[in-house]
């Protein structure tokens, strides 16, 4: 793709400074204005990495005051730019994407259900292809390696692995299934499963591609123009290595 492709257009984003971090679901940042705003983290992820105190943020203000956060944590500076972490627009771009025929292998599909239930598994997403249903999960990876490649996890994840089996089963009956990475910093080279911290993912997703499950990996990146903030795609089909 020469041009990337704009999925989304944010409203403005403030930018502030991360201070710490006392929960999963909330940092604490310091605002342009010298107070501390609290803000809610939608990515439950580890992101020692990305989220190290003193890191450039942005942040999406509520409109509403009295709220427990003052807003959400929607990016921090990282690999040379800005790293997507808010899943809610990871995945509303996914399914953007998705619906512009812009990721190859889903292109005749479109998003119908969101939650849907397969098995012991919630997933985030049922899309209506040509043929039949598909069952899709998608994954958030912001971690980088040292050559570049985005990984997942960067914590264990039990969900994951009933996710990636229901669907396994499911290929092994015939339906479709899709498991999609986000890469969702600049430039990654391309998706590897974090064997350091889940030894056992890297095997799981060979077999559900054995089974007809699409694993897949998408590059998105955050940047700023003209007319305020945006979500694009800047690589329909990253390389994937699966031997992790």
């Amino acid at each position: 793709m020469e041009e990337r492709e704009t999925l989304l257009e944010l409203p403005p984003l403030q930018r502030c400074r991360l201070l710490r971090r006392p929960n999963r679901f909330v940092v604490e940042a310091e605002a342009p204005t010298g107070g501390t705003l609290r803000l809610h983290n939608t990515n439950t992820g580890r992101l020692l990495d990305v989220l190290q105190p003193g890191a450039q943020l942005l942040c999406l203000p509520h409109p509403r005051p009295g709220r427990r956060t003052q807003g959400r944590l929607i990016a921090a500076r990282y690999h040379g730019g800005w790293a997507l972490l808010d899943t809610r627009l990871q995945e509303q771009a996914l399914q953007a994407a998705i619906e512009k025929g812009l990721i190859p292998p889903l292109r005749g599909c479109r998003p119908a259900r969101r939650s849907p239930r397969l098995e012991d598994a919630t997933l985030d997403l049922q899309l209506e292809c040509p043929n039949r249903p598909l069952y899709l999960e998608a994954k958030s990876a912001v971690l980088a390696s040292s050559d570049g490649y985005a990984l997942y996890p960067d914590a264990p994840s039990p969900r994951a692995h009933r996710q990636i089996l229901a669907l396994t089963r499911h290929a092994h009956r015939g339906g479709l299934a899709a498991v999609v990475f986000l890469a969702a910093f600049p430039g990654a080279r391309g998706f590897r499963p974090n064997r350091r911290i889940d030894p056992q993912l890297p095997s799981l997703l060979r077999e559900a591609q054995q089974a007809g499950v699409l694993i897949h990996a998408t590059g998105l990146d955050l940047t700023r123009g003209s007319g305020g903030w945006r979500v694009r795609l800047y690589s329909p089909s990253l390389p994937l290595d699966l031997e992790g």
